[in-house]
């Protein structure tokens, strides 16, 4: 954790921010697939398309904007008069990327479509899916502020979660303050649907809470490492974790899920054939780094 309370509080505060601007954003991405009429895709997509796009980008200013003041207000906390003279790194909205996120996703539907399966039903599962990738991406300016601004001048971060993350998002908080590249992160920049874990800036020495010890024991017990170790972690019986041995069908409330930083919801079912991961799971595990 941040070596000041001052520093400990704009991390928390910071963390609940984002993750209160991805289930909101996620809420209205929902209320926008509204505008999609599932029988005629075709004569509603560039009108929702184009309320997708500027909803992202609107996210992305937000949550940017927020890590920057953030991120000089943390480092005053933890360094002093020195840490305004470190470099806060932003990077401009790619139209591209946005497209990326959100441009298939009627279509997909619509091939989802068939005997069994209405368009309509297709599409409201679809749009359930997108918009948990919609509250992954609003986060992501702001992720990446503290993250390339801490490479700027060779520092380096870890992952905060909040108290009852999945097992994925705790193995990772284990590790540390390992994560000091776009080159070495591997795992450090994988963030799954609804997710409200942040990255948080490490000057000196971690020292882990209390709650974050009993993950790192949970960690070490396991023997692995990776996504073996998360499997691990969450077949261990208590309740740590959300998608933990005991917990496992449990459905954290949405606004429950705003007010612990986001990460207390498990992300949706993934549907087969879906772009991107979903699920902690699915992350590659080359990269994650061992303890």
């Amino acid at each position: 954790m941040a070596s000041t309370p001052q520093g400990r509080r704009l991390t928390d505060q910071h963390r609940i921010w984002q993750a209160t601007l991805g289930t909101t954003i996620a809420a209205t991405s929902l209320e926008l697939a509204g505008l999609i009429n599932p029988a005629h895709i075709g004569a509603t997509y560039d009108h929702w398309l184009e309320s997708m796009l500027g909803l992202q980008y609107a996210a992305w200013q937000a949550s940017s904007n927020q890590a920057v003041t953030y991120t000089k207000a943390y480092r005053t906390a933890e360094l002093g008069a020195a840490g305004g003279s470190l470099p806060v790194v932003t990077a401009p909205f790619d139209w591209g990327a946005a497209l990326n996120t959100a441009g298939w996703a009627p279509w997909y539907a619509l091939g989802l479509a068939g005997p069994g399966l209405s368009v309509q039903d297709a599409w409201a599962g679809v749009s359930g899916l997108l918009a948990g990738r919609m509250s992954r991406q609003a986060q992501t300016a702001g992720r990446n502020v503290v993250t390339q601004s801490a490479t700027a001048h060779g520092g380096r971060w870890r992952r905060v979660a909040d108290g009852q993350p999945c097992a994925w998002c705790a193995m990772l908080v284990t590790q540390g303050p390992v994560y000091h590249s776009a080159a070495t992160d591997g795992a450090g920049h994988q963030y799954h649907n609804h997710c409200g874990c942040q990255p948080e800036e490490v000057f000196g020495q971690w020292q882990p809470t209390a709650l974050e010890q009993q993950w790192i024991d949970a960690y070490q017990q396991t023997g692995l490492s990776g996504a073996d170790a998360a499997a691990a972690m969450r077949r261990q019986p208590g309740t740590l974790f959300h998608d933990g041995q005991q917990v496992r069908n449990t459905t954290t409330s949405g606004a429950g899920a705003a007010s612990s930083g986001g990460s207390g919801k498990p992300p949706p079912p993934r549907a087969k054939g879906m772009l991107g991961p979903d699920t902690p799971d699915e992350f590659g595990t080359s990269h994650v780094p061992n303890r």
